[in-house]
């Protein structure tokens, strides 16, 4: 089949969003880093019929993303290993979001991950998407709203 459209610059970041077209980067658009950390993906790639995830596993909904926080341990050693991962190089960077202008922020600070829940119309406040977050600052998680148009990474748990 086709695959995802790789947004290869800032400007075709913000030309897949508004055209509401499923798109994944490397952080800071450089292979090298996102070997090592991962992809990041706007929320149209995650909702794309073609599936990120292999069978038997799904993107989690912001209820089942708090119900792993109180029961499962495995949330902060991903987390933990992601940013150890990053962090090989002196100077490497690791996490962060890919803004909806296609800028990237807050690197060496969080890791963003999607959920598939949409926030209610009469609930947005910052964003229509509820994401988990992982603050190395902290060292706590958060669910947060993100704009569709966000770059953030992909969990997949196991379907029961």
């Amino acid at each position: 089949g086709d695959t995802i459209q790789h947004a290869q610059s800032k400007e075709e970041w913000i030309q897949a969003c508004e055209q509401g077209v499923p798109a994944w980067c490397y952080v800071n658009n450089d292979k090298i880093i996102s070997k090592e950390i991962g992809k990041l993906y706007n929320f149209f790639a995650i909702h794309d019929p073609r599936e990120l995830l292999p069978v038997g596993y799904t993107i989690p909904t912001k209820e089942i993303a708090r119900q792993l926080l109180q029961t499962d341990t495995a949330l902060m050693e991903l987390a933990l290993f992601h940013f150890r991962r990053g962090s090989k190089e002196k100077d490497s960077i690791h996490g962060g979001i890919r803004n909806s202008n296609g800028m990237f922020s807050f690197q060496k600070e969080v890791i963003p991950w999607w959920t598939s829940s949409i926030v209610d119309e009469d609930e947005i406040v910052f964003g229509d998407v509820y994401g988990l977050v992982y603050s190395l600052k902290f060292n706590d998680f958060s669910i947060l709203e993100f704009d569709k148009c966000s770059g953030m990474y992909v969990m997949g748990v196991k379907e029961e």
